[in-house]
């Protein structure tokens, strides 16, 4: 960093900073990766030598999650990411007799087994300092989308590690056979399914609270006018031809034609939405346009019936008198 004439620090190399995150991160991954490999390939003893190598006095493991919420994040990320290196990750971690066109899923399915064994993992780690909190609820993402995906899936992570402390062979090999309901109650911890459980009623919560608090968006409302206005005005150009613009003696009839309304959700005109609504600044337009066009069309065709039948009593009464 510099300092500049007014004191202000100034970072010189953002970029190569940047650069050295992003490779820590590939490096993390190769190691998720490599993780879901050895449990695809039931190496379970070298996982357990992953788990308990370090170079560190008080122990720490740089390459492993620190916390709950690291782990509910990473699971997630590998489980529901649409990102493109996320569906197409078997061209950057390919599992060996794993290929087709479910290879992705299947692969991202055994890093995800691996991620929920780091979950039991936390309830081996001492806790040194006091700021340090290896087993805690996850703190919640924070737009509406990410929690809408955590909600989906969590049961499908509460299973997985279920199954793990099911399965006492593999517990034993990976050295997590002491990690028990008993054992994680003397040491005043909360108990797995709690974890999940509390979690999930926050998720509802969080989710709901979000939809009805956040603000509309101005840009979206101004989109929706924008739209409405262009679709309503092409509609009456394309009729106008057809308008008379002289004035109508004698007796004539009026037809009123009223606006229309739909009910919206609010959260389709909000930046931060958990679904997709598809034409939300333009329905509204589209269907008054429709409609108006339908209504102008039947009161052609009623002029045009009324034709029909005024011409059919000259023709009736005009036979009458011959």
């Amino acid at each position: 960093a510099d300092v500049t004439d007014d004191f202000k620090s100034r970072v010189l190399n953002s970029q190569e900073i940047k650069q050295r995150r992003r490779e820590r991160r590939r490096f993390k991954e190769f190691h998720y990766a490599l993780g879901g490999l050895l449990k695809y390939k039931k190496r379970y003893n070298c996982i357990k030598r992953i788990f308990e190598f370090t170079n560190s006095e008080p122990q720490a493991y740089e390459l492993f999650p620190t916390n709950m919420s690291e782990i509910f994040c990473l699971y997630f990320d590998f489980k529901a990411s649409y990102a493109q290196e996320m569906i197409f990750i078997s061209g950057k971690y390919p599992f060996p007799d794993m290929e087709g066109i479910s290879s992705d899923d299947k692969i991202r399915n055994w890093i995800c087994k691996y991620l929920s064994c780091l979950f039991i993992r936390q309830y081996t780690l001492h806790e040194y300092y006091i700021y340090q909190r290896h087993v805690d609820l996850p703190e919640l993402p924070s737009t509406l989308r990410e929690m809408a995906v955590w909600l989906d899936y969590i049961d499908i992570f509460k299973e997985s590690v279920g199954s793990i402390f099911t399965n006492a062979n593999l517990l034993k090999e990976i050295g997590f056979e002491y990690v028990n309901t008993e054992k994680i109650q003397s040491n005043g911890k909360l108990q797995p399914n709690e974890i999940f459980v509390r979690t999930k009623e926050n998720l509802m919560a969080a989710i709901a609270d979000s939809k009805k608090s956040q603000k509309l968006s101005e840009e979206k409302i101004e989109e929706f006018k924008n739209k409405s206005k262009e679709i309503i005005s092409s509609r009456f150009n394309q009729l106008k031809p057809l308008f008379n613009r002289d004035k109508i003696e004698g007796i004539f009839e009026v037809k009123q034609k009223t606006g229309s309304y739909n009910l919206f959700d609010r959260l389709a005109f909000c930046e931060d939405t958990d679904v997709s609504f598809m034409d939300a600044e333009s329905v509204q337009g589209t269907m008054w346009s429709l409609n108006w066009q339908l209504s102008f069309s039947e009161i052609l065709y009623r002029m045009k019936r009324k034709s029909y039948v005024f011409l059919l009593q000259v023709y009736f009464l005009n036979h009458r008198h011959q």
